[in-house]
């Protein structure tokens, strides 16, 4: 998948990493929610450190809620500030003036 690389430098930002931020697009993109398992997938990682800080991050920034989920999971809601909207807006007014393209996430226009 190919991610403008504006939309990652406007999510690091927010604190994130290149990984974070590349991943925290896909799902903005997309449907706004996630689980942990699916960021492991993404970045290929192990349960461990780095995916309880990212969620730890993202939900201590206000940049998404948590809702429990089956068992003992949990499914996290990407709040408007990390929208493709949003991130448009932001590249925008940094000089880059362009919309999020559904072709580039792999949508149908």
């Amino acid at each position: 998948m190919n991610i403008a690389r504006m939309y990652t430098i406007a999510l690091g930002s927010f604190g994130y990493t290149e990984d974070e931020a590349r991943f925290l697009y896909v799902v903005a993109a997309h449907s706004g929610y996630f689980t942990c398992q699916q960021f492991l997938r993404f970045i290929d990682g192990k349960p461990g450190k780095r995916s309880l800080n990212f969620v730890r991050k993202i939900v201590e920034q206000g940049h998404a809620s948590a809702r429990a989920y089956l068992r003992n999971g949990k499914v996290y809601h990407l709040s408007r500030a990390i929208s493709t909207r949003r991130l448009a807006r932001i590249t925008s007014a940094s000089g880059a003036n362009i919309r999020p393209n559904t072709s580039e996430h792999g949508l149908p226009h």
